[in-house]
């Protein structure tokens, strides 16, 4: 279960007590002899783990009030809204009076001098989870929802950079295939790399970036093992930002030139479409919306049907997660 520290007391621990009160369910413990034990018999609670999320806060750290005029809406970060939308939202307000209307006016327009931009809700749920190292409160900044949003423009565009090499791929070579469902590309997949090409073929900054990717696959698991949420994102921002733009893409561009070996080029497209694939269902639990919308433009393996092809499904939500 998740849910707030705030009101442990108030409703976990009560339905805790009245779901095994009304409805208890046995869990009989066998002694060493494998016979039950009527004495052992136990009341099982309705969940084992409780997972505790922080308090949003404003920049300041102080509680969201409508009096102070900081209370931000998940739907004005999604969808953006200018100051005089927002002033005119509180006055239209019917519990505050007006003394505290107009000190709420002041309140906005120090907070939020030009509005609240759009941010939509990939950047939103990725900023909150990465909050949650601060502790038992979120002192939530615009600004940093913001940078959020440009690391999704990120990887937009990496991913358009890498789509197009592999399409480059398939109008050379299977100019006459016509799958109208995926984007119409022919990139080698995961299982078939092995057998066209050998590791001596591979470049060491293609190995050093397959070596980086098998870490944060590594670190994303042992996040979720231990519930660390906050330091998954901290291993995905590190790896798209400062390991697959801004060094792997830069070395793999001369490698992708008309003037490459066929051999160089096809290394250097099987490996970003490695690392792209694994990226985004790695990413998927945080920002459903834009992997998924990049999960329909990958090439399917003209090969293998969807329903074969453990490497593409019909949609990243039911596709595997990648484990060590």
């Amino acid at each position: 279960m998740e849910t707030g520290s705030d009101i442990l007391f108030f409703w976990v621990a009560r339905m805790v007590m009245l779901c095994s009160y009304l409805k208890p369910t046995p869990m009989i413990i066998n002694d060493n002899n494998n016979n039950s034990n009527d004495d052992n018999n136990l009341l099982r609670p309705p969940f084992s783990t409780v997972l505790l999320h922080p308090m949003v806060r404003d920049a300041q750290g102080r509680k969201m009030s409508k009096s102070l005029g900081n209370v931000i809406d998940p739907l004005h970060v999604i969808d953006g809204i200018t100051l005089p939308a927002l002033q005119q939202q509180m006055r239209m307000s019917t519990t505050l009076a007006q003394e505290e209307k107009a000190k709420a006016e002041k309140g906005m327009a120090l907070d939020f001098p030009q509005g609240i931009p759009a941010c939509g809700t990939d950047a939103l749920r990725f900023t909150l989870t990465a909050y949650t190292q601060q502790g038992r409160n979120i002192n939530l900044d615009i600004k940093r929802v913001e940078g959020t949003r440009h690391l999704c423009n990120k990887l937009w565009n990496a991913a358009r950079f890498v789509l197009s090499h592999l399409q480059h791929q398939h109008q050379q070579q299977h100019q006459a295939q016509n799958d109208k469902s995926f984007t119409t590309t022919n990139a080698t997949p995961l299982s078939q790399i092995d057998n066209s090409l050998h590791a001596a073929d591979y470049t060491l900054a293609d190995k050093w970036i397959l070596s980086r990717l098998a870490l944060v696959v590594k670190e994303c698991n042992e996040g979720f093992e231990s519930l660390n949420l906050s330091e998954i994102t901290v291993s995905l921002h590190r790896f798209l930002l400062y390991e697959f733009c801004d060094v792997y893409l830069e070395f793999c561009k001369n490698s992708l030139k008309p003037t490459a070996s066929p051999q160089e080029r096809q290394c250097s497209q099987n490996v970003l479409y490695i690392c792209l694939e694994t990226f985004l269902r790695l990413l998927h639990p945080f920002m459903p919306f834009v992997t998924e919308e990049l999960w329909q433009r990958l090439p399917l393996n003209s090969n293998l049907k969807i329903e074969q092809s453990p490497y593409k499904t019909q949609s990243i939500m039911v596709a595997s997660y990648p484990v060590t």
